[in-house]
């Protein structure tokens, strides 16, 4: 499905225009890429469970009570779920990694909601277990210049959130033969820049404390260490951000989100 400086936009979904290739309404995995999307729907799906009942089950060892950022770290769980659920789905049955071709059919008005849908549950999931790991520090790290550092990054991360169903909302069309004039590959890169700078922002977080605390530097590398555990996020999200770099270089008729 090729995209111009815009949402992604399919030319042969017109009501007044017929289908040049019949609809596959699967469930089929027709490529590698559909394949890879299952799998990885599924793994992350059960790492992001695993972690979290990990979370709790220490937190019933040491006898400590479910505070707000597990509620949090709980809503985040579900939402991200759906999101593994719904990827799954478009796998399946909405045209993920399909060949180019499927998507000229009804599956691709199911590709683009696939996308639009799982754009907005990745925001909401993101924002929410940043909220809740700044709770979480808030609990720990009682000073005050510390609790005001955290409000002022917390009302930051809601209005990236806001800023960012809002953008994306403006990106979907009901009727597919408007075009939209934001330069899609453009904003992608510009959000996932924007989440890497807000996820190291949380993750240094609390150097700043330790750096303070009266032990050895080893104890206190160690303690850095396991704050700096969610770093592989935002290894993840500077590959997100290295593709969209890729999409963003390429010619407007080569820009395409399914398979070959």
């Amino acid at each position: 499905m090729a995209t111009g400086g815009q949402a992604p936009v399919l030319t042969g979904s017109q009501p007044d225009v017929p289908f040049l290739f019949p609809d596959h309404a699967g469930p089929v995995l027709p490529t590698d890429l559909s394949v890879a999307a299952l799998v990885t729907s599924i793994v992350f799906a059960l790492l992001a469970i695993a972690s979290v009942a990990l979370r709790f089950y220490a937190q019933r060892k040491s006898k400590s009570g479910i505070a707000l950022d597990g509620i949090l770290l709980l809503v985040a769980l579900v939402i991200a779920i759906g999101l593994c659920i719904l990827s799954t789905w478009a796998a399946l049955c909405g045209g993920l990694g399909w060949p180019l071709l499927w998507l000229a059919s009804p599956a691709g008005l199911r590709f683009q909601k696939a996308i639009d849908g799982g754009q907005i549950l990745w925001g909401v999931s993101i924002a929410t277990i940043r909220t809740s790991l700044l709770l979480f520090y808030r609990r720990i790290f009682t000073t005050r210049g510390f609790q005001h550092t955290t409000t002022v990054i917390m009302v930051i991360n809601a209005c990236w959130l806001l800023v960012f169903i809002i953008v994306t909302a403006l990106t979907y069309s009901v009727n597919r033969t408007e075009q939209n004039s934001i330069d899609y590959p453009a904003w992608l890169i510009a959000n996932g820049v924007s989440d890497i700078v807000l996820d190291l922002t949380v993750l240094c977080l609390p150097l700043f404390v330790i750096r303070k605390l009266n032990m050895s530097s080893g104890k206190k590398w160690g303690i850095a260490g396991m704050f700096w555990l969610g770093a592989f996020c935002v290894v993840v999200s500077i590959v997100r951000v290295v593709y969209f770099s890729q999409l963003a270089r390429l010619p407007e008729s080569d820009r395409q989100f399914g398979g070959e």
